[in-house]
């Protein structure tokens, strides 16, 4: 009797990474849909800077969207746009999964 609990102790026991293994989590990660977001900015003088999550990026009128938007990653930023030393706008914007935020002074 002790031998065959033994057998089946030591049995488990070597089986068991093959049943851990099964339940690991996924390694890869899967995103359906498109990942384009973007911004364009409109009512702006066009040579106004734009700050993106406290980095330069350009001028407000190389976003005007008739001929480019500017790409972000999806999510939350901090835009400022600035002229002059002065800020124009200062905003928190999400910006959604295949889609464009349009921004424009107050």
């Amino acid at each position: 009797m002790k031998k065959s609990i033994l057998v089946v102790a030591a049995s488990l026991v070597a089986l068991s990474p093959a049943f851990l293994g099964g339940c690991a989590y996924p390694t890869e990660t899967v995103t359906q849909g498109g990942q384009t977001s973007a911004i364009i900015f409109s009512g702006f003088p066009e040579n106004a800077n734009i700050l993106i999550n406290g980095r330069t990026v350009g001028a407000t009128g190389d976003y005007d969207g008739t001929d480019r938007s500017l790409a972000v990653p999806t999510g939350t930023h901090n835009v400022v746009v600035t002229q002059g030393g002065r800020a124009l706008l200062e905003k928190r914007v999400y910006v959604g999964r295949n889609s464009t935020t349009t921004i424009s002074p107050q």
